[in-house]
């Protein structure tokens, strides 16, 4: 199950991340007499993690309360989200949270969401 800061605030419904690879920083430095380039390491890049999905309650109240869960946990701290598969990734802030521009009403309320996290020092 996934989580943020401890917290099960996905589960109310369908969601996926986008999780990247490693990517390093570098800089190319070429230089007369050298065959191809030289490649200087300037470390690591940040880590950056797309989630979407759905929050789905059985009444607009309910949807608005977890709405506004995933909003108060967007303060600027540092915490560990934990994916889909259980990956940990420390050190994570929520640099947006974005809802879609309607609640849509079936069955039950719902609505659509993307998140972007962030890796912080």
């Amino acid at each position: 199950m996934s989580s943020y800061d401890g917290l099960d605030l996905f589960s109310s419904g369908p969601h996926r991340f986008s999780l990247p690879g490693v990517k390093l920083r570098t800089t190319e430095a070429t230089a007369p007499g050298i065959d191809g380039v030289r490649l200087v390491n300037l470390g690591r890049d940040v880590k950056r993690i797309e989630q979407k999905g759905r929050l789905v309650a059985e009444n607009a109240e309910d949807l608005i309360a977890l709405r506004d869960a995933i909003s108060t946990v967007c303060d600027g701290r540092k915490a560990t989200l934990i994916d889909s598969f259980g990956g940990e990734h420390v050190n994570m802030v929520i640099v947006s949270f974005v809802t879609a521009e309607r609640i849509d009403i079936g069955g039950h309320f719902s609505l659509g969401y993307e998140i972007n996290y962030v890796e912080a020092e």
